[in-house]
């Protein structure tokens, strides 16, 4: 590779100087510091790849440590990997923003400054615990999310993203799957930490005896929702057979049926079926709906117990508080904080205040309060823009990725998890850049030409009828 960009020059002196250092590191350090370094080599050398190698290696790296490493829930003992998990990310960004163009263009950065800019405006003269920390996490994982968007749209890498993401999917799920049925300890940290410190998995909700399946995630709900975006990338977006689309499907499918969340499963079936309804609606519709009224009739009561309990279940209550949190959030607080919010990590002060829900669970479960109450009426804006402009913007399959993320906001907190904040602003951001739409030029480039060239006859005739 000829070295052109003083960027280049700067990380290859860099590089000679970090051989030199580790030269002498090598004879002194113990054996993990020394491995830590030679990796930390490697990857500067990888910066000089070719730009397809580099994406691919940007985004294998975001995509594994933003799933595999829930940095929020690690326990003390592990406290080690967030610092990893988050120099990985950071190594990531540097790599897509200088090889690979994926510093985000002025219409992502500037709701994004808006969004990020309230939060740190209130989280600067708040006073809760690991504010910074908290803030900080969430940064990192959305700007790796847009930056490895934005390069694989520009790179026309995105194909290489959809199978990473769908693979990493799949695994997941089959983890999932063997969680459920084998119950082992939970990865990290159980969804459930009791108040000396140790954790264990929630019951599933749907079969009794079994525990709900969370992966890597640490959580039932970020675990299923990240399987229902795999599902709608694999099926609506990613190029694959038939057969490749059907078994990796269930596999998904399966999964998101091991978390034990009803709210996920809906989604998930609504959003595979969804994508499919035009192209065989025409067809199949009265089989769909005696279908339907067939399965209703067998399944009623059924149903209706499940209902029963769904309106009467915790969660349900819980969610619906959160809605109804709202005009205290705009009332009982003083005008700066209704602007701006409480800044990030101060959802524990407001339930303790009376402000958010009170009934013991910490968790918001609802995107755009708990946005209102951090980041305030701005913070709280710019999303509703970003999630309004990536829906009219995209088209095909992005589109509807675009409202999966935006129900998911409605019943969980998906951006205070660095995980789904990470692959949520994978797909705003491709809906901002208008990936999936129809360009604006292709109805004029059937017709453009010939009407330039009926222009030119006309103009020809008109100054002597011969052309030059």
């Amino acid at each position: 590779m000829k070295i052109r960009e003083p960027w280049e020059i700067a990380l290859l002196i860099g590089t000679l100087v970090a051989v030199v250092a580790g030269s002498l590191f090598v004879s002194l350090a113990p054996l993990p510091m020394v491995g830590a370094a030679g990796a930390g080599l490697v990857l500067l050398w990888a910066l000089f790849w070719k730009q397809p190698t580099v994406y691919r290696l940007a985004a294998w790296l975001s995509v594994l440590v933003a799933t595999v490493v829930p940095v929020t829930r690690l326990p003390g003992e592990s406290a080690i990997f967030r610092v990893l998990a988050v120099g990985l990310l950071l190594y990531a960004i540097f790599a897509l923003v200088v090889r690979c163009k994926g510093f985000p263009p002025r219409q992502i950065f500037l709701p994004l400054v808006v969004f990020f800019g309230s939060l740190a405006a209130s989280t600067a003269y708040s006073f809760d615990d690991n504010k910074w920390l908290i803030f900080g996490l969430q940064a990192v994982a959305s700007i790796a999310g847009i930056c490895v968007a934005v390069a694989g749209h520009k790179r026309d890498q995105l194909q290489t993203l959809w199978r990473i993401f769908v693979a990493v999917g799949i695994f997941q799920a089959a983890y999932g799957v063997y969680e459920m049925i084998n119950t082992p300890d939970p990865l990290w940290q159980g969804a459930v930490i009791a108040l000396d410190g140790t954790s264990f998995a929630m019951r599933h909700d749907l079969i009794f005896g079994f525990q709900r399946a969370q992966g890597s995630f640490g959580h039932p709900l970020p675990f299923a929702f990240y399987l229902t975006l795999a599902a709608l990338v694999l099926l609506h977006l990613m190029k694959a057979g038939r057969v490749v689309k059907l078994a990796g499907w269930l596999v998904l499918a399966a999964g998101a049926f091991a978390s034990g969340s009803r709210s996920a499963i809906l989604l998930f079936l609504v959003v595979s079926v969804v994508g499919y309804a035009k192209k065989w609606m025409v067809i199949a519709a009265p089989f769909l709906v005696l279908g339907g009224i067939a399965a209703l009739a067998l399944t009623w009561t059924t149903l209706m117990a499940q209902a029963d309990q769904l309106v009467g279940s915790g969660s349900w209550w819980h969610r619906t508080a959160a809605l109804r949190a709202i005009p205290d959030l705009l009332q009982e607080r003083p005008f700066g904080q209704v602007m701006f919010g409480d800044g990030a990590g101060s959802t524990p002060r407001l339930y303790r205040s009376g402000l958010l829900q009170a009934d013991g669970l910490l968790a918001v479960d609802n995107q755009y309060v708990h946005t209102l109450a951090e980041a305030g009426a701005f913070g709280l804006a710019a999303l509703v823009f970003i999630v309004v402009a990536a829906f009219v913007r995209s088209g095909g399959g992005i589109r509807l990725a675009v409202v999966a993320v935006a129900l998911q906001l409605m019943i969980f907190d998906a951006l205070a998890w660095p995980s789904m904040a990470f692959v949520s602003w994978i797909i705003l951001a491709l809906g901002l850049l208008g990936h999936g739409s129809k360009p604006k030029s292709e109805n004029d480039h059937k017709t453009r030409k010939p009407a330039l060239a009926r222009n030119r006859t006309n103009a020809y005739a008109n100054i002597g009828g011969r052309r030059p």
